[in-house]
């Protein structure tokens, strides 16, 4: 089941609510949106643990990456950045929601 008002420019809000699809169920797994690769959790976009117990990112696309736990823009490394943008140029470093910094490389 599909999305339910949803699109890549939430992705500016720091925090966000749970995502239900259009049946009004909470979404889990995978999802394509505007070539983006997004992850859910119990309705939240979020980070999944790999074997390794690294995380892969919540959201991956064309020269985009973030990190999100439980729908909350962060990184538990405050020395690796939550978000990577313009073409991994940019990047900004978060702690629960809270921009720390960024910079361009």
């Amino acid at each position: 089941m599909e999305l339910k008002d949803f699109n890549i420019e939430m992705l500016k809000n720091p925090i966000i609510k749970d995502e239900f699809t259009e049946d009004g169920k909470l979404i889990y797994g995978v999802r394509i949106i505007e070539n983006h690769v997004i992850r859910f959790y119990d309705g939240k976009i979020t980070n999944f643990i790999l074997e390794d117990e690294s995380p892969d990112p919540a959201v991956e696309g064309p020269g985009f990456i973030e990190y999100r736990t439980d729908g909350v823009i962060t990184r538990d490394d405050e020395n690796r950045p939550a978000r990577v943008s313009n073409g991994f140029k940019h990047r900004e470093f978060w702690k629960d929601g809270v921009l720390i910094r960024s910079e361009d490389v």
